[in-house]
């Protein structure tokens, strides 16, 4: 999951399958599991993701160059403040995680 759609997915489907991914992230009670919920947090945050963009794979990609070229030039440009944003959420989900499975990541 990095934060992007399938050709043709619908934002809610969008949505409701990224909810389904968390929540199994969170079930794994794991370091595997909050590094999961990390990287998706963080390409989320990343200009070629924002907005639940369509992702059409690798062979796709190159066939749609323009796009694929400027998908690139916006996760590069990242400012300060949306720097801090991905910090500030990274915390966040570090210490509910914590409470969550009651420091059960140091156990896996």
């Amino acid at each position: 999951m990095h934060a992007m759609r399938e050709p043709r997915q619908e934002m809610d489907e969008f949505n409701a399958a990224t909810a389904r991914y968390e929540s199994s992230m969170y079930g794994l009670a794991s370091i595997d599991g909050l590094a999961g919920i990390l990287h998706m947090q963080q390409d989320s945050y990343a200009g070629g993701h924002q907005g639940g963009q369509f992702w059409y794979g690798i062979l796709g990609g190159l066939m749609r160059l323009p796009a694929s070229v400027e998908h690139l030039w916006r996760d590069m440009e990242i400012d300060q403040r949306t720097t801090d944003a991905v910090v500030r959420q990274g915390t966040r989900t570090i210490l509910d995680d914590q409470s969550r499975c009651g420091g059960c990541i140091g156990r896996r």
